[in-house]
């Protein structure tokens, strides 16, 4: 019921700024839009008149006093519209870290080398955790990230493909981590499954990845 009375509250206070879906003028037009025998009495009007104190020092002619409900909503919205900004900031650095793994991936299963070296840094490290039947880690082996260039690049005698998909992703300004189950298919059968453990950074050419280590299972 809370949420529902505030929604109520967050939608009059949205509206309020676009009557008939024309936005109010509110330095000139809103005083006397707000006081209006015709716009009196409902919560947008006093949505309005808080609203409009807030850009001058102390209250507009015929706003009226600020109360505790305007001071609230107006609260509400400033919070709403922070998040908003933030989650939107986070959706986009998922979306372009999301962009830097599929093109790693696409090159490393096209053989093309220079789409895949175009997702990582210049330091690129590859690891691979080597397990007992119990999936206790035995040994961390780490791959020569320039031999594992050169090997994609070369002339195959088998087709090979690892498809993923993405768990989880992490992100913040500098940092990124993502969680990627995989499937391995070698000659158009299962080879085998396993995880990769993707670490990127931001760079001034954008996302790169800096570190992969993966497990193997058959």
């Amino acid at each position: 019921k809370i949420n529902q009375y505030w929604s109520g509250r967050l939608y009059y206070l949205l509206k309020c700024f676009f009557h008939e879906g024309i936005p109010v003028k509110i330095m000139s037009n809103l005083p006397d839009y707000c006081t209006s025998p015709a716009n009196s009495g409902t919560f947008a009007a006093e949505a309005r008149s808080a609203f409009s104190c807030q850009f001058k020092k102390g209250p507009l002619p015929g706003c009226g006093k600020i109360t505790l409900s305007m001071k609230i909503s107006r609260t509400i919205l400033a919070l709403c519209l922070f998040w908003g900004a933030q989650h939107t900031a986070a959706q986009t650095r998922e979306y372009e870290v999301r962009e830097v793994v599929n093109r790693f991936f696409d090159g490393m299963n096209r053989g093309d080398t220079v789409l895949l070296r175009s997702a990582c840094t210049g330091s690129m490290i590859l690891q691979t955790c080597r397990t007992d039947s119990t999936g206790a880690v035995t040994a961390v082996k780490t791959d020569s990230f320039a031999e594992f260039v050169s090997l994609i690049g070369a002339p195959r005698k088998n087709e090979f493909e690892e498809r993923i998909t993405f768990g989880k992703v992490l992100t913040e300004e500098s940092l990124a981590s993502v969680w990627a189950p995989y499937t391995f298919y070698l000659n158009g059968e299962v080879s085998h499954t396993g995880t990769n453990s993707l670490q990127l950074v931001r760079t001034g050419e954008g996302w790169k990845i800096q570190y992969i280590i993966d497990t193997r299972r058959k």
